[in-house]
């Protein structure tokens, strides 16, 4: 009887460090409870070209820390895309469609060159920084 008591303590013990640990890892670690309460501003534009008289939208934004490209573009538009394993594909942004051959680009900003670069990861792979401005623009 008394290994029973002995062995379901040391069961019970093991359990209770395993929850406490686990807890502390999450919170310190994972960072869960600061990342979303804190918040960048960024810059995005839409660029229409040929799809709507060369129009030009341009928002400045405040967004959660750890928000995508697309997260930021979804505040300002309406977008129809496709998801894929790789990532989303938009087709329309406020109900403006592609017209193949022509598409919806994505540029990031280079502060240090001053440079609007093509973004060689898709809108909802790439992730925000406080400051930063993209664009989607239509290449028709």
């Amino acid at each position: 009887m008394k290994k029973y008591r002995l062995f379901f303590a040391f069961i019970g013990f093991v359990l209770i460090a395993s929850i406490i640990g686990g807890t502390v890892y999450y919170f310190k670690f994972l960072n869960i409870s600061n990342q979303s309460e804190q918040e960048i501003q960024c810059q995005v534009i839409i660029e229409y070209g040929t799809l709507n008289n060369n129009t030009i939208e341009e928002y400045n934004i405040t967004i959660k820390d750890g928000s995508t490209a697309f997260d930021a573009f979804s505040e300002v538009a309406s977008l129809d895309v496709v998801q894929y394993p790789f990532g989303v594909y938009i087709r329309a942004v406020n109900g403006f469609e592609e017209q193949p051959p022509n598409y919806w680009a994505f540029y990031y900003f280079d502060s240090e060159n001053l440079a609007w670069i093509y973004s060689e990861v898709g809108v909802s792979n790439y992730y925000l920084s406080d400051g930063d401005k993209v664009k989607l623009s239509y290449t028709g």
